[in-house]
């Protein structure tokens, strides 16, 4: 029976990848001019 995992793709792993660093900077009181929160979010939402 097969199992239901999903494999990390490169979608989800550059997602968290982006989450992730946005969050350091935030932590860091780092401002970014542009987080790409929104922009990976949707890319995300297309490639599934």
């Amino acid at each position: 029976m097969p199992k239901a995992i999903a494999f990390p793709t490169d979608a989800k792993l550059y997602f968290k990848s982006i989450q992730a660093l946005v969050k350091m900077a935030d932590s860091s009181q780092i401002t970014l001019r542009q987080t790409y929160k929104k922009l990976a979010k949707t890319a995300l939402c297309m490639r599934a």
